[in-house]
């Protein structure tokens, strides 16, 4: 009985561990690029988001995820 708990126990952080994204030196971005965008300054969106109005309903849920993050990271509504 003990083994057959450990073995579900030892099955279900693996697989748990193995479907989870770990950043490592292959995963990780080590470039920059030598141009920067403005994407928002003094509190004025400089980048806007666009998107065309007959877009989808997953183009449009997309644009405002992106939106809250943006807003999150800059501090500028978009």
């Amino acid at each position: 009985m003990k083994k057959g708990i450990f073995s579900m126990v030892l099955l279900f952080f693996s697989t748990g561990y193995c479907f989870t994204p770990h950043i490592t030196n292959e995963t990780r971005n080590q470039y920059k690029s030598q141009e920067t965008i403005l994407i928002a300054e003094k509190g004025i969106a400089k980048l806007p988001i666009i998107i065309k109005d007959t877009a989808d309903k997953v183009i449009k849920e997309s644009a405002e995820e992106l939106s809250s993050y943006l807003e999150k990271i800059t501090g500028v509504i978009y």
